[in-house]
């Protein structure tokens, strides 16, 4: 018992390990100054305090995406701190240990279905993940905070899918978490294809076919809101991106790959990338011929790969016409990719825990390599986002101390907005006007 004590001492420490690291770097890091497109969160607020903020106004699309529920949060974040964007990223934190929790939650299903012990290191494992430095970008930038509300979404949505499928309430649940993603950010449609994995996969045939076709309903009503007068930019074309095959699914590699590789390493992310959809494909494989309680233990996790395989291709259909592969290695993309890796970790952890007869036995060692080699990707990339953070967290501080001088640094403000005129004159009178941001009394 003492043992068993220690261990689980030796566990929480190690957990906890990884936020109090992310929560040192943001205390040192972190810049309370609005960065790129955060700015156009500012046109809101002045909304907001002349009395003149509408539902449409929020509703309006950002780029291609529609931020709807972010913009909700943001804006009441802003009006009770003076828009102090410490509280966004506290938030974003927030958000993260709820997803935490969600993993734990997802945990401890799966070993009461596979029947064995609970191993407390794959809490360290999920901890590491959900805190890395990886994503620098969007521990930063607290206007990525639709990654960490996503993020969420997709383990609600796989939970309460698989947990109580057809629980009227856990449908709800189910569609409501689908509903918030879409509105949150464009690659939040991803949920629907990972709550679509796990009907097909976990229920049974009789009823298989009502709840696809329920599903696909919500998303055809969902998508038909979003598209709802939208604007479709000048200089993006989908077909274009999908017809241009080659390049389409270099992406997708590159973007699913780029969780396990430093920055600008093309090569080995796409190589990280077919990795992906070789273990993707045998796990399709494998699950069509295991028992209903393999399939049940097995479909959220795998629903987390399928997951960030939509986001992949969500994100490709919108950038990879007019971007080069090496935009797909986005930091703040890992955010979802990392997901999708863990997924694969545990689906493949089920693997070997149901593998009984010698000629599945022989698949083991590759299994137990392809993770190890995912966990050292994941150590490679968290480092590699402890740099990028210095270095990003530098530039904006150089915006930052720009914007509060009194001479013109056209060069600096470019750091954190691509139009230091219209930062000039526009956003700055702005912030001093209402009081907001870094000029908040």
């Amino acid at each position: 018992m003492a043992q068993k004590e220690s261990k689980l001492v030796l566990v929480i420490i190690a957990a906890s390990l990884p936020p109090i690291a992310l929560l040192l770097g943001l205390i040192c890091c972190f810049v309370n100054v609005p960065y790129l497109d955060q700015w156009w969160l500012l046109p809101l607020l002045v909304a907001q305090r002349s009395g003149t903020l509408t539902c449409g106004l929020i509703w309006l699309q950002n780029a291609e995406h529609r931020l709807f529920f972010p913009k909700l949060l943001m804006l009441g974040l802003a009006q009770w701190s003076h828009w102090d964007l410490r509280w966004e990223v506290a938030f974003n934190v927030f958000l993260s240990f709820c997803a935490l929790g969600l993993i734990y939650a997802h945990y401890s299903r799966l070993f009461r279905l596979i029947r064995t012990s609970f191993s407390p290191w794959w809490l360290v494992l999920g901890s590491f993940i959900v805190f890395s430095y990886a994503p620098f970008e969007n521990w930063l930038w607290s206007w990525q905070l639709p990654y960490f509300l996503i993020q969420c979404c997709v383990l609600v949505c796989c939970w309460a899918l698989s947990y109580g499928c057809r629980h009227f309430f856990s449908w709800l649940i189910a569609l409501g978490s689908a509903v918030v993603a879409s509105y949150s950010f464009a690659t939040g449609f991803a949920v629907y294809g990972a709550g679509m994995v796990v009907i097909m996969v976990v229920w049974p045939r009789p009823t298989k076919l009502q709840a696809t076709l329920l599903w696909l309903l919500a998303f055809t009503i969902t998508l038909s809101i979003y598209l709802s007068g939208y604007e479709f930019l000048r200089w993006n074309d989908p077909l274009g991106a999908v017809t241009r095959i080659s390049h389409f699914l270099g992406y997708v590699l590159v973007y699913l790959g780029a969780a396990l590789v430093p920055t600008h390493w093309v090569g080995l992310a796409i190589v990280g990338g077919l990795m992906y959809i070789a273990v993707f494909a045998y796990l399709v494989w494998w699950l069509t011929r295991k028992s209903l309680r393999a399939r049940l233990a097995t479909a959220p996790f795998f629903a987390w790969t399928v997951f960030a395989l939509c986001a992949a291709s969500v994100t490709a259909i919108g950038r990879s016409n007019v971007q080069d592969l090496t935009q797909a290695m986005t930091p703040r993309y890992i955010t979802f990719s990392q997901l999708g890796w863990l997924g694969i970790m545990h689906s493949l952890n089920i693997v070997v825990q149901k593998s009984r007869s010698g000629r599945r036995n022989s698949t083991m060692p590759w299994l137990r390599l392809i993770q190890a080699l995912v966990v050292c990707g994941f150590i490679a990339a968290y480092f590699n986002g402890v740099r990028g953070m210095k270095w990003l967290s530098g530039q904006i501080e150089a915006g930052r101390l720009a914007l509060l001088a009194h001479e013109e640094n056209l060069g600096a403000l470019r750091k954190i907005y691509v139009d230091p005129s219209q930062l000039l004159k526009e956003f700055k009178p702005a912030l001093e006007s209402y009081q907001l941001g870094p000029f908040r009394k």
